[in-house]
């Protein structure tokens, strides 16, 4: 009896080692591609900055990377040299977007891709463009507006409440997709942003069919702030009546 006991535990010990065994292999792999991953993405993000962006002859040298979690995913954070330079970037775990303090580009797309800013577009109050062959978007019956930038930028850090501001008295009357982001944020709303810019902040989208790249800090809050009422109040028919008819 007892040796049967014994066999039964020896069995059992075997088996929740063999477990722990095929466990801690298959973590040990998962980490080792992981970080084959990272390299990877990581690497072409910094030959993208040295074909796309650095103007000098001096190229820039990967000194140091991590990974780690973002609410819409994973980003690995990388740091550069260029001279005396360090900068601090990252890629997004798809290796899709590259994010620094001057916004965020896409670097799978060629740089000379076609925007949609490209199309037939002519010229309105406040710097806008009006982009004549595109409907307005909507989501839920409401217009869609969009806020593109990152807090590390003067650009946006002006232009953020001003644009949040004169939005949110148009209440329920419009959609709001806020990208405000942090250095080393991504925003779902990616895809857009792509479509509009390659890479520079801030961006302003009202329907889109009118948008600005940039701030206009020279026209003054309260002229910004009329710029973007008027134009939000082209999109949603003059509504609310008690912000559009002022």
């Amino acid at each position: 009896m007892e040796d049967k006991k014994s066999n039964s535990i020896w069995k059992i010990s075997t088996i929740i080692l063999l477990v722990a065994f095929v466990a801690l292999t298959s973590f040990m792999l998962w980490e080792k591609a992981e970080a084959a991953r990272a390299k990877y993405f990581v690497n072409q993000a910094v030959q993208y900055i040295n074909t796309n962006l650095i103007k000098s002859s001096a190229k820039a040298v990967l000194s140091n990377m991590e990974s780690y979690g973002i609410p819409v995913g994973k980003i690995y954070q990388f740091t550069i040299k260029n001279g005396d330079k360090e900068i601090v970037s990252y890629i997004s775990s798809n290796g899709k977007y590259l994010i620094s303090s001057d916004g965020i580009i896409d670097i799978s797309r060629p740089v000379e891709t076609t925007l949609i800013t490209n199309k037939n577009q002519s010229d309105v109050e406040g710097g806008f463009k009006k982009l004549n062959d595109v409907e307005v978007c909507s989501e839920n019956n409401k217009p869609l507006i969009y806020f593109f930038g990152l807090n590390t930028s003067n650009g946006s850090n002006w232009e953020y409440p001003i644009f949040k501001e004169t939005v949110s008295k148009f209440g329920d009357s419009v959609s709001f997709h806020d990208n405000y982001l942090s250095a080393n944020g991504l925003s779902s709303d990616q895809d857009v942003f792509s479509k509009y810019s390659t890479g520079d902040i801030p961006v302003l989208i009202i329907g889109c069919k009118y948008y600005r790249i940039g701030d206009r800090q020279g026209e003054g809050i309260e002229k910004e702030k009329q710029f973007i009422t008027n134009l939000i109040c082209e999109i949603t028919d003059n509504q609310p009546e008690s912000v559009c008819d002022k």
